[in-house]
């Protein structure tokens, strides 16, 4: 199973997922959802990450695209493989409206992570870029889709390409 770190935008915690009931969403307001969404991912908190997806959530990686349901799996899978993990996002553009958006940001996500191969702890790092839709439900904001773009996993310096 393909396990990646590119989840990162969708650990977006609750306090401000009803900002700006009455008006878009500027890049400073999706910028402060990602920073607590950082910490989702440090405590590897694959339930909060989720809670702020639609039901009909896709994600698509490296070509391959997952559901809710397979998307959360792998997550799980994942963090159950992470020692230590750190994610930093930085939202670099918004535009849509009062009801809807596209967030895309850069992340870097780094940690210990058991080597599949030798069982040994090693360096992970994981960067690249993601695109997000966004959509307002019930005054809530919840992330559609996840499509990932020019990421790039390493452990130990080596690729991980199969991940």
């Amino acid at each position: 199973m393909k396990i990646r770190l590119t989840f990162a935008a969708l650990a977006v915690i609750g306090s401000l997922a009803g900002a700006q009931a009455q008006g878009k969403m500027t890049v400073a307001d999706w910028q402060k959802m990602y920073d607590q969404a950082e910490q989702a991912f440090d405590r590897k908190d694959a339930d909060s990450v989720f809670s702020y997806t639609t039901a009909d959530f896709k994600m698509k990686m490296g070509g391959h695209t997952m559901t809710k349901q397979e998307s959360l799996a792998s997550m799980k899978q994942w963090f159950s493989m992470m020692k230590t993990l750190h994610a930093s996002l930085k939202v670099v553009k918004a535009t849509g409206s009062a009801t809807s958006a596209t967030v895309v940001d850069n992340f870097r996500n780094t940690g210990q992570m058991i080597d599949p191969k030798t069982h040994k702890p090693g360096q992970f790092v994981d960067v690249g870029t993601e695109t997000l839709s966004w959509v307002k439900i019930k005054g809530k904001w919840m992330i559609k889709s996840l499509v990932t773009n020019n990421e790039k996993m390493t452990l130990n310096g080596k690729p991980l390409p199969g991940m």
